[in-house]
């Protein structure tokens, strides 16, 4: 099957470059004519595979892309909540410092929410609600204590 497609192409072009009456078009020779129909056909042919080729290239890109800043984010509010947790507990001590009330958990918390919300409001890349960093500051916190919790206790010697 191939072969009789191939044939009938090869004669196809053999008619249209020498123009039917067995002369080369428009001074070309014989070859130049088939090389620059061939050329055709390639093009026609390549163009729409070159096209998604390209396509699918930048979708792995901008995969690769969206991968990267994901995990820019993600990190970037991490480092935040932890600000935020120290920024708390600062808030706490100076309290103690200056002989206030000691600060409540609550307190703390919501002095290291409006220190997050702050940072990445002015980073402009990450908004997030209120209750989402509360409950990303308690589960990091969490976290910490139960480090704490597993580390095991230091023999007096």
């Amino acid at each position: 099957m191939t072969r009789n497609i191939t044939f009938v192409l090869f004669f196809a072009l053999l008619l249209v470059g020498c123009g039917g009456d067995g002369e080369a078009v428009e001074g070309q020779e014989f070859w130049q004519a088939i090389v620059a129909h061939l050329l055709e056909i390639v093009v026609v042919i390549a163009t729409p595979l070159i096209l998604i080729l390209v396509r699918k290239l930048i979708q792995v890109i901008e995969k690769k892309t969206d991968i990267d800043v994901a995990e820019k984010h993600e990190k970037m509010i991490d480092e935040w909540i932890t600000k935020g947790i120290a920024y708390g507990h600062e808030q706490g001590r100076k309290a103690l410092k200056e002989g206030k009330d000691p600060v409540t958990g609550d307190e703390k918390k919501n002095a290291a929410v409006d220190f997050i919300a702050a940072g990445l409001d002015n980073t402009g890349l990450v908004t997030m609600g209120r209750d989402a960093l509360a409950k990303l500051v308690e589960s990091k916190l969490n976290v910490e204590r139960a480090a704490e919790d597993t580390e095991a206790p230091e023999e007096s010697e």
